[in-house]
């Protein structure tokens, strides 16, 4: 095998290559898109109140009796700026996150991320939530990266550790 015949082989190897890794991105891509429509259909239709309303009626003496049942998926989030962590233990923080503004009719199912500049990959715990209402939870922290509470304070307010939550009731 010549040189030249060997360049323009491993030169088509290498396209094709490239063609393979350009597919099967776009693949992931397109399995994201769907993803994220049938996401927001599902949060569409939660999120519409739904009905079903029955008749009673009465025919040669037998009774029907129906109910008629409503129900509706609210959902309420916010951020919780950095500022509002505190200290816990020799290294942990906690943040009790207001709810108020939500109105919740009763308590929801909560969850949280964690925003940031920087290291927030290092978090850990909060996502366990503690003390849950319908005006407040609790959330608490440790870092594999701090060594102490007072450093993870600092990094929280250098790095902006933000808390995104969301309640859900039904």
């Amino acid at each position: 095998m010549n040189a030249v015949y060997r360049r323009r082989l491993m030169s088509t190897m290498a396209q094709r290559c490239s063609l393979w890794i350009a597919a099967i991105f776009c693949t992931i891509l397109l399995g994201a898109l769907v993803a994220a429509i049938a996401m927001m259909t599902f949060i569409k239709d939660s999120t519409t109140s739904t009905s079903t309303t029955t008749t009673t009626t009465q025919t040669q003496g037998n009774i029907t009796n129906t109910t008629v049942t409503s129900s509706k998926i609210y959902y309420c989030g916010g951020i919780s700026n950095f500022t509002r962590w505190n200290l816990y233990s020799s290294n942990g923080l906690y943040m009790n996150i207001d709810t108020t503004t939500c109105s919740f009719n009763s308590t929801p199912l909560y969850f949280t991320s964690m925003g940031g500049n920087d290291e927030q990959w290092f978090l850990a715990g909060y996502t366990a939530i503690y003390a849950a209402t319908k005006v407040s939870f609790t959330i608490y922290m440790t870092s594999s990266n701090q060594s102490n509470n007072v450093l993870m304070l600092s990094s929280s307010y250098a790095d902006q550790w933000n808390v995104n939550w969301l309640g859900i009731t039904y």
